[in-house]
């Protein structure tokens, strides 16, 4: 191999790994792969949508740095707690493929039934923290696990950190709420034992990233919310009952007998006046005091 072309492989690798953030060019040829890779239905919805954008730049540039596919990145980089964080499955296919290592495997023991002390601090309303010390006894049946892998380039067996139950009693994984240690305890231990493999001999996959259970496990709980107690009322003054007012009584009354009224005549025809005239004289004069005669 020439030294032109080893210059030309280097200049290669270099620009696979080029920071998107470092050049403007760069960064604009990254948001236009970005808007094809937001406007996809099958990327998880952390990266979907014109407003995800930001978050489809970062995990391009995990990709970048790890030489691997934006869509895997996406697939398994979680948001817990606010934190981004690897899938364990991740880890383990990552190991795998790094080409450093054989394919990872795990050594089981069993460390028969125990009761293990768990120390821990209960939270402290007057204090506002969690500083009152409590311990309670967990009864387990105790194994513990081992990541190992051969060393590809010295053929040497490489050993990870040994992981129990009963250090995932002790440092508080197992009595979480919800803790699958309990429903699943050999899956979590080999989780956990791949995770701090990886964290220990490939660090460059990691990218001092933890995994998605490592992180739910290390999340302390939320402080609990004391309700404030609503002032006293002061007490209502009773009132007086109101006096009752006596309606007056309906009084009876007598009927009283009332004269009827004086009927009104109604005016008379011409017919009729010449007939009263007859019966009933009318004079214009006042008559007159004298002796009338009359004939025999």
């Amino acid at each position: 191999m020439t030294e032109e072309t080893k210059k030309e492989l280097t200049v290669v690798e270099q620009k696979a790994v080029v920071d998107v953030f470092s050049d403007i060019n760069v960064f604009a040829n990254a948001q236009r792969i970005c808007k094809s890779l937001v406007s996809s239905d099958i990327v998880p919805e952390a990266y979907r949508g014109e407003s995800k954008l930001p978050n489809a730049m970062i995990a391009l540039e995990m990709a970048n740095r790890m030489k691997i596919s934006p869509i895997g990145v996406m697939q398994n980089m979680h948001i817990i707690e606010g934190r981004p964080t690897w899938s364990s499955s991740f880890i383990i296919s990552m190991i795998n493929s790094s080409g450093k290592f054989s394919p990872l495997r795990f050594k089981y023991e069993d460390l028969g039934h125990k009761s293990v002390d768990y120390t821990y601090f209960k939270w402290n309303p007057t204090a506002g923290k969690k500083n009152l010390p409590a311990t309670e006894k967990v009864e387990i049946d105790d194994m513990a696990c081992t990541a190992y892998a051969i060393d590809k380039a010295t053929g040497e067996i490489v050993y990870g950190p040994k992981i129990t139950l009963e250090m995932a009693v002790q440092e508080g994984w197992y009595s979480k709420s919800g803790s699958k240690w309990k429903t699943m305890p050999q899956l979590m231990i080999s989780y956990r034992a791949a995770a701090f493999f990886g964290r220990l001999y490939v660090p460059e996959i990691m990218q001092g990233m933890h995994t998605d259970d490592e992180v739910e496990d290390f999340a302390e709980p939320k402080a609990p919310e004391i309700a404030t107690p609503a002032p006293a009322e002061e007490p209502k003054k009773r009132k007086a009952p109101a006096k009752k007012v006596e309606e007056p009584k309906d009084t009876e009354f007598e009927p009283v007998d009332e004269e009827p009224a004086p009927a009104v005549a109604e005016p008379m025809n011409e017919e009729e006046q010449k007939v009263a005239a007859i019966i009933e004289p009318v004079y214009d004069e006042e008559p007159i005091d004298a002796p009338f005669a009359f004939d025999e």
